[in-house]
């Protein structure tokens, strides 16, 4: 069984050597839902761009202090450590997001209208990547016989 990835609900990979890989569900990689936050930033810049540079810019620096920091917990979550490991990181995830909009807020001095655009369009672009991702993932009620043994 360790190796498996064949099967309709199988999460994650192994190397050849044993090693645990990258989390995977149904074609979706960790990095799917930040991936979603980055793209979803790049168009609403691009498209503010046309009309308004400065809100532009704004709303990049915005999205980026809730996108970088969960970049960062997606990388820490690819990892093969223990659970404390990944609670601490959340926390620094949630720290980071607060130093780094407190920064931008100081040295940049954003528009307030586009940086918290860019804040929401981070924020709901990430649960739009999270829901696509929960979709994409069998759940396990489905993936067993209702016993613990798989189909």
């Amino acid at each position: 069984m360790h190796g498996d990835s064949t099967g309709p609900a199988a999460a994650t990979h192994t190397t050849g050597a044993g090693k645990q890989g990258r989390a995977e569900t149904a074609g979706h990689n960790t990095y799917s839902v930040v991936l979603t936050q980055w793209v979803a930033l790049a168009v609403f810049a691009g498209a503010t761009a046309l009309w308004r540079p400065i809100e532009a810019q704004a709303l990049l620096l915005g999205g980026a202090s809730v996108a970088l920091p969960n970049t960062l917990l997606a990388w820490a979550a690819t990892r093969r450590k223990p659970g404390g490991w990944l609670l601490v990181q959340g926390l620094v995830k949630f720290f980071m997001t607060v130093v780094l909009m407190a920064a931008a807020m100081k040295f940049f001095s954003p528009s307030p209208p586009g940086f918290f655009g860019g804040l929401a369009a981070a924020l709901i672009a990430h649960a739009v990547g999270g829901y696509r991702l929960s979709v994409a993932t069998p759940s396990t009620a489905a993936a067993n016989d209702g016993t613990g043994n798989r189909k």
